[in-house]
């Protein structure tokens, strides 16, 4: 599954907050990659590196099931997600909610110390 064609890359929340940078992407093709950028004190402790990815790569049919929308409100429905009321959506509920949904995706995590993870 690849991100290809049109593709069109939106940012969906951008936090700075004690030191701590977080920055969620979406690029739209003919799939749906999200990624979720963090750097700080608290990545350092979390993960042991200055800097953390991860990302998820979906289909676009798939993720508009998840979130219950035609394919051609994903991006817009991630950005409600994203920029909702409160605490901003983690990337980690994106993933929830593709696992409730049986939905499959790819998903790759890796740190600015070369650590990775690939599940798909």
């Amino acid at each position: 599954m690849s991100v290809s064609g049109a593709e069109r890359e939106r940012i969906l929340v951008e936090v700075d907050d004690a030191g701590e940078h977080r920055c969620v992407t979406v690029l739209e093709g003919g799939s749906v990659a999200l990624f979720e950028q963090t750097s700080g004190p608290v990545t350092q402790a979390a993960y042991g590196s200055t800097s953390h990815t991860h990302k998820v790569l979906v289909s676009r049919e798939a993720c508009a099931r998840a979130l219950g929308v035609s394919c051609e409100k994903v991006a817009e429905a991630l950005q409600e997600l994203f920029a909702g009321d409160g605490d901003p959506a983690q990337l980690s509920d994106v993933m929830d909610l593709l696992d409730g949904a049986g939905e499959r995706y790819t998903y790759v995590s890796w740190t600015s110390g070369g650590d990775a993870v690939y599940r798909a």
